[in-house]
């Protein structure tokens, strides 16, 4: 072979080498900290006005986009998987039977200050199940009962029946939820229901302050 052929050779098998050894060495992937800041302001785009804020309410598009940076669920969707991941419930159990859910909430969340008086409030079991009376009453602002709990929750087409004509149903309870403590709740439904976490993971099951809403006179009725 001509020598200078020879070295020609050579010197592209030494190139074709050295690129497959780059290519299979792993790149190191770049971590980028971010520091969480607090305040400020979060542009959204959306294609319509939301039609409501009131997370009964949300049962559009972009009023559920909204709700759901302004208001947290008992657990919610993962932004990488859609599993479901605690979000004011730390943990919770099911019952042998499916139907009994019995949620532990965290115990560090405080809802922001209400407008009328500026305060700042813990969450409890008891905003827990006020939440889901409200969205099981009659109301022409709650048009999510349908979607919920209806023919789910034990005692709550009872509820919404006689919400009809009862102005003061919030004050009394629903056969299938149960205050243990400040911090833990349960909830009966009336047969295993592979779907309910789901929906309870929906902006318009987010969890709403009882203080709050009657302080700034929410109820339309």
């Amino acid at each position: 072979m001509n020598p200078f052929f020879k070295h020609i050779h050579v010197f592209y098998l030494l190139v074709i080498s050295l690129l497959f050894s780059c290519h299979s060495e792993s790149t190191p992937k770049k971590v980028i900290k971010r520091e969480m800041v607090k305040g400020g302001v979060l542009h959204i785009s959306l294609s319509d006005y939301p039609i409501s804020l009131y997370p009964p309410s949300a049962i559009d598009v972009n009023s559920t986009d909204i709700v759901g940076q302004l208001f947290e669920g008992l657990v919610k969707f993962s932004t990488q998987t859609l599993d479901i991941e605690p979000s004011i419930a730390s943990h919770w159990e099911v019952d042998s039977s499916g139907t009994l859910y019995t949620f532990h909430l965290r115990k560090d969340i405080k809802f922001h200050p209400c407008i009328s008086d500026g305060k700042e409030r813990d969450l409890t079991a008891s905003d827990i199940e006020f939440t889901i009376k409200n969205l099981c009453r009659f109301h022409p602002e709650n048009l999510s009962f349908e979607t919920t709990f209806k023919d789910v929750l034990i005692g709550a087409n009872e509820f919404h029946k006689e919400s009809i004509s009862n102005k003061n149903i919030l004050e009394q309870s629903i056969d299938g939820i149960k205050v243990i403590d400040q911090h833990t709740i349960s909830i009966q439904i009336s047969h295993p229901n592979s779907n309910f976490l789901n929906v309870l993971a929906m902006p318009n099951v987010s969890i709403i302050s009882e203080k709050c809403f009657d302080i700034n006179n929410l109820d339309l009725t």
